[in-house]
């Protein structure tokens, strides 16, 4: 039996010296900083989120937002792949993060119409042709320059009720 045991002994000694290292152990990779809070300017007070883009400049060519003064273009064919972001407002990162305040779907008015479909929401936000439908597209490219389009959209939690409303406007604009 004392021969048994000596094999598995001697074994593990061997294992155990051998697994010695006399350098120091690599320190753990050092985390890096958290990245700073980004909030923005809301445009109504009590707002807890900012609507980005709101606003749209259309032609013939094509949809166009406003970032840093630079035009960008938004294809047509391409307004199923965009969707509209939310910023929270300033001071407003507490109050985001309650369920209450979550948005789970859009609920669209036109101008001078009645409220469409409850659109739901993905990670809160919706694509932008759930919210401009092509015969709108078709309606403001008959329009004179400068003429707009505009929305009304209200954030809805897990209740249907609003969180807030924001307006959404198209503008036509014939030389961009």
């Amino acid at each position: 039996m004392k021969r048994n045991l000596i094999s598995p002994f001697v074994s593990l000694i061997f294992l155990a010296v051998a697994s010695c290292k006399e350098s120091e152990p690599i320190d753990p990779t050092p985390q890096p900083e958290p990245e700073p809070s980004v909030s923005y300017v809301c445009p109504k007070k009590g707002d807890i989120y900012k609507i980005f883009p709101d606003t749209f400049l259309v032609n013939e060519t094509g949809l166009y937002i406003k970032i840093n003064d630079n035009l960008r273009r938004l294809p047509y064919y391409d307004a199923g792949t965009v969707s509209f972001a939310l910023f929270t407002c300033d001071g407003k990162f507490n109050d985001r993060n309650k369920a209450i305040n979550s948005p789970l779907s859009w609920e669209i008015k036109k101008q001078n119409t009645a409220t469409r479909d409850t659109v739901y929401a993905n990670a809160g936000t919706i694509a932008l042709n759930k919210l401009l439908l092509t015969k709108d597209v078709d309606q403001i490219l008959t329009f004179k320059d400068g003429e707009k389009m505009s929305y009304e959209v209200a954030l809805l939690n897990f209740n249907q009720d609003t969180i807030q409303a924001n307006t959404i406007t198209f503008i036509y604009k014939k030389d961009l």
